[in-house]
């Protein structure tokens, strides 16, 4: 192979290599969007020192973490109530931070960081029967909806009838 042809081939590598980075880029930052991930759960909140049999405060514990590729704004939690045959009623659910541990909404939300949003576990949650939804999860700046899984959801529901009785709403 002559001098000539090296170099042909080295130029076409080299091409091809610019064309496959240059594809990957466009792909990272713009087709591919940030994955969030949302858990739900009933906690206790505990205080160090606090002796044990003591009434602690329980929350609905709203967990969001960004698993990349780029940072993201979180705007607000939602619901929708979607059942067969039957329109869809979404829902917003107004998070009024009372509690000082809770995270604020708006909140931007970097690669692999954790939130959490805390809401009152009573009687009047949205956890009830009276406030059906089949869906809950946490929207952000682009609109987008990213969803609590349902295991997550029945269990809240079964703590709230343990807790306060009545028949929980499984969303079915």
């Amino acid at each position: 192979m002559s001098t000539t042809g090296i170099a042909l081939l080295i130029s076409i590598v080299s091409v091809c290599i610019a064309l496959v980075s240059l594809g990957w880029n466009v792909y990272r930052e713009i087709i591919l969007k940030p994955r969030i991930k949302v858990r739900l759960q009933i906690s206790e909140i505990l205080t160090y020192g606090e002796p044990l049999g003591t009434n602690r405060p329980t929350k609905i514990d709203i967990t969001a973490t960004n698993f990349g590729p780029r940072d993201i704004r979180l705007q607000g939690l939602c619901s929708k109530n979607k059942r067969l045959f039957r329109k869809t009623k979404w829902g917003f659910l107004f998070h009024g931070v009372t509690d000082p541990l809770s995270q604020k909404f708006p909140c931007k939300l970097e690669v692999g960081e954790k939130v959490t949003f805390l809401l009152p576990f009573e009687k009047r949650s949205f956890l009830s029967e009276k406030v059906p939804f089949t869906h809950f999860g946490i929207f952000d700046s682009f609109g987008r909806k990213h969803w609590v899984p349902k295991k997550d959801i029945n269990r809240a529901k079964e703590a709230y009838q343990k807790e306060f009785g009545g028949e929980p709403n499984k969303g079915d």
